[in-house]
């Protein structure tokens, strides 16, 4: 009976060398394991206290490779060909007469006309636990979309991210940082974010035009205030 639980004991040292994970060992405890490795503890702890929002995952890829295109000359044809794209697929969702509906969606598929993929099959070579406790090596065999019609896989990706956020409404949050020392692109999380971070609304708001914009904004208020239209609260 000890030389069973001993060979047992070492069958499992193996699976967790290997990263092979039974059903009894798998649980919160082990999923938080993995995903704390190799990160402080101030990482870790922010990462669970972000909150996600709708569209996250597809608006953060589309607007780290606008604004990564954004950058240098060599990029300047991807830049305006993804710019060009996502600004017709935006205008789509505005209403207007049947006429430029139907232009702007003949436009969209003239432009998806070049984002073509194909199947491809790739070779997974992974580590697997045999029943007595042994090392096998696996092949498997996994397919994926590539792109094929000469684009790279980053602006495949990002058409890709453009077509997921258009039927649900969220592309409209995909803008520039009204800082025009800026001019990033961002993903709005809220209807009323202009900035991309901190330091670029506090460097707005202590710029002159700023100060202008709400000068002319107060006196509206102060005008509608005194008509009657609207009520002050004390």
């Amino acid at each position: 009976m000890k030389e069973e639980h001993s060979n047992l004991g070492a069958a499992h040292e193996r699976r967790l060398e290997y990263g092979v994970r039974s059903d009894k060992t798998w649980g919160p405890k082990w999923s938080d394991k993995i995903n704390v490795q190799g990160k402080s503890k101030e990482s870790v702890a922010s990462s669970r206290r972000r909150r996600r929002y709708l569209g996250d995952e597809y608006g953060d890829v589309l607007v780290a490779f606008l604004n990564e295109m954004a950058l240098g000359r060599r990029n300047r044809s991807i830049y305006e060909r993804m710019c060009r794209l996502l600004n017709m697929c935006q205008s789509s969702s505005v209403p207007v007469d049947q006429a430029r509906q139907q232009k702007i969606a003949t436009s969209i598929e003239k432009q998806l006309r070049r984002y073509t993929a194909r199947p491809q099959r790739f070779v997974m070579k992974t580590k697997d636990v045999g029943p007595r406790g042994e090392v096998l090596d696996r092949v498997r065999f996994s397919p994926q979309m590539v792109p094929s019609g000469g684009q790279t896989f980053r602006e495949q990706t990002a058409v890709n991210a453009i077509l997921e956020l258009s039927p649900r409404d969220l592309l409209s949050n995909v803008r520039r940082c009204d800082n025009k020392k800026c001019r990033r692109w961002l993903y709005a999380r809220f209807p009323h974010q202009r900035f991309c971070s901190e330091r670029c609304k506090n460097e707005y708001c202590a710029s002159k035009a700023f100060k202008v914009e709400h000068a002319a904004r107060q006196k509206e208020i102060d005008e509608l205030h005194r008509s009657g239209k609207v009520k002050m609260r004390f």
